[in-house]
């Protein structure tokens, strides 16, 4: 039996435009609004930014050990007799230094390469955190729909769900690919 609306104070038309409007703003202007809101505060370059300085402080450069040599080794310990032994057989360390040379830049190699690929993961785990918040559409109609008067706090927050979005494990491994 279908269901008589005729004792509303209000008509069945405006439920449906009511329902449409909803409708609009949870599909349409919500997202693009919410587009529009991480862009104008800037997020993309502040979150690759901070991606980068913090892969950078979390993968400092390798402090160079100290290259041993004869007179360090001997010289100390023996003076004048150390010394004299390192004047005819001090080149026979230079090989223990090249290697220890030839590992100190593979580990800097290393570094280097772990801050590359980070950097180049940046631009897609900020895209990825933006994506994430954008999901919460009930909260971007709610803001859109109510012609902004209401701002819920997924979206007074932003920074704040952004920033939870990104260290999220869909964005931490590279962008959710």
């Amino acid at each position: 039996m279908p269901t008589d609306f005729s004792g509303l104070p209000f008509s069945g038309g405006i439920v449906i435009a009511g329902l449409i409007y909803a409708g609009a703003s949870m599909l349409i202007t919500g997202p693009t609004i919410g587009e529009r809101v991480i862009e104008k505060s800037n997020w993309a370059p502040r979150c690759e930014r901070v991606l980068q300085e913090t892969t950078i402080l979390e993968n400092p450069a390798p402090v160079p050990a100290p290259l041993p040599d004869c007179s360090s080794l001997l010289g100390a310990l023996f003076g004048a007799d150390g010394a004299e032994f390192c004047g005819a057989y001090g080149g026979l360390l230079s090989p223990l230094t090249s290697q220890i040379e030839a590992q100190e830049r593979k580990l800097a190699d290393a570094n280097q390469k772990r801050i590359e690929l980070a950097a180049s993961q940046s631009a897609s785990r900020c895209s990825c955190a933006q994506t994430l918040v954008l999901e919460d559409r009930t909260s971007w109609a709610l803001y859109a729909g109510s012609f902004r008067l209401v701002t819920p706090s997924a979206v007074r927050n932003l920074d704040g769900q952004l920033m939870s979005a990104l260290s999220s494990p869909v964005c931490a491994n590279g962008g959710g690919s």
